[in-house]
């Protein structure tokens, strides 16, 4: 009995006809060889399918986990944001100015002076469904509201853009969840890709975009940009009601 590199060889029992005074036969070794090459290979396969499975598992549980974790995120604003964002004063005196700031006078400021920054409120105005000061909406964005104005700030790698198309979309994400369903309606009352009509970068930011919410109320969409690579990029829009 001879062994054969993991097979025991047995020279009587010889298939190939082993020639006198050859203590192995090569082609039983050569057979013995590509046999254990072949458990090799299935046992790396083996391996090789758990691992991949393994992976495929963890993978759909981080999926998940990302999916979830963005709305679990509170949105109620603490009492010192609140403050902070309002009033310089601090202490209990800056709390009770910001929960307690009364509304701002109606007004009719032309749209020239609500693009530089000013509150433009009405009786019968729109309101924002979201508290003063600032309130995350998952995903990087967050909304700051100061009063009747509200600006949506979106300045991430997935949103961010020079492209009507992709802030219209931005926009229909975002704005019914600050203004609830009138934003909604008002939306979906304008056709896809019918939102914004002018020059994005340069015309719209001071222009702006109204949208129609009926009894001749709407609201006024601002887009804010800064300098990008290359050029202007929009990061957020400010929108203000107007009736």
């Amino acid at each position: 009995m001879t062994a054969i590199g993991t097979t025991n060889y047995d020279d009587t029992t010889c298939p190939h006809g082993k020639r006198a005074g050859i203590s192995v036969c090569l082609y039983c070794r050569q057979e013995a060889r590509q046999a254990a090459r072949r458990r090799r290979n299935q046992m790396l396969v083996r391996v090789g399918g758990l691992l991949l499975a393994g992976g495929v598992i963890v993978a759909v549980i981080a999926s998940a986990l990302i999916a979830v974790a963005p709305w679990s995120r509170t949105s109620v604003p603490q009492a010192a944001e609140i403050a902070q964002t309002k009033t310089p004063a601090s202490g209990k005196q800056a709390s009770k100015v910001a929960l307690a700031k009364p509304a701002p006078p109606a007004t009719a400021a032309p749209v020239a002076a609500v693009a530089r920054g000013a509150v433009v409120t009405a009786p019968g105005s729109v309101n924002p469904v979201v508290a003063e000061g600032r309130t995350d909406l998952g995903d990087s964005v967050y909304v700051e509201r100061a009063g009747g104005e509200v600006t949506v700030h979106f300045d991430n790698a997935m949103l961010r853009t020079r492209f009507e198309e992709k802030f219209e979309r931005t926009v229909r994400s975002t704005l019914p969840r600050v203004y609830g369903s009138e934003a909604q309606l008002a939306l979906d009352s304008v056709g896809e890709g019918r939102l914004v009509r002018g020059d994005l970068l340069n015309e719209l930011p001071s222009k702006g975009i109204e949208l129609s919410l009926g009894s001749g109320r709407a609201l006024l969409l601002f887009p804010v940009t800064r300098p990008g690579l290359d050029g202007p990029l929009v990061v957020a829009y400010r929108a203000v009601p107007r009736s």
